[in-house]
């Protein structure tokens, strides 16, 4: 697999900007990302629908409750947290490129899991989904922009004096 990873477009040596590229540039993509993972704070959109999918109009007792929907939420942040501070090393031996990939990868399927969750009612697809596949997904997808960025502006220029790593970080 490194031999194709080498050659290909997710190679960490295709991040390497051309002379005369903008890194500014690269600031709103990274913003885009983090707009992205700030979906799983929407869950409590879900939440309420999810305690009606069998009885629509009301809760049957069939259905699951908010406490057993609350924690989706938390692996979910649990995930993130743990897979966004194990993927770091990772990260830099795979670069960013190979990690959105399976960001994305992990990010969707569990959105997929989740959904047939919903179908099937086995609320254990949606924790498997939605909380640890999607949960890594948004981990790994968090760390890629902010370590991009940071190598990006590493320092302060004369041209944006306020241009430095504290400010793309942010």
């Amino acid at each position: 697999m490194s031999t194709w990873l080498a050659s290909s477009f997710l190679s960490k040596d295709r991040i390497i900007a051309k002379p005369g590229f903008n890194r500014w540039l690269v600031a709103p993509a990274a913003l885009a990302v983090h707009l992205c993972i700030g979906q799983v704070y929407a869950f409590s959109v879900f939440s309420l629908p999810l305690t009606k999918v069998l009885g629509v109009t009301q809760s049957l007792p069939e259905d699951w409750k908010l406490t057993t929907l609350g924690w989706i939420f938390s692996l979910a942040i649990m995930f993130l947290g743990l897979s966004a501070a194990f993927a770091g090393k990772w990260l830099e031996k795979v670069g960013p490129r190979v990690t959105m990939f399976f960001s994305a990868l992990c990010f969707s399927g569990g959105f997929f899991i989740a959904a047939l969750g919903v179908e099937l009612h086995q609320i254990w697809l949606l924790y498997l989904g939605y909380g640890v596949l999607g949960g890594i997904g948004l981990g790994l997808g968090y760390v890629s922009p902010v370590s991009t960025l940071i190598k990006w502006f590493p320092d302060r220029s004369v041209q944006y004096p306020l241009a430095g790593r504290g400010l793309v970080a942010g």
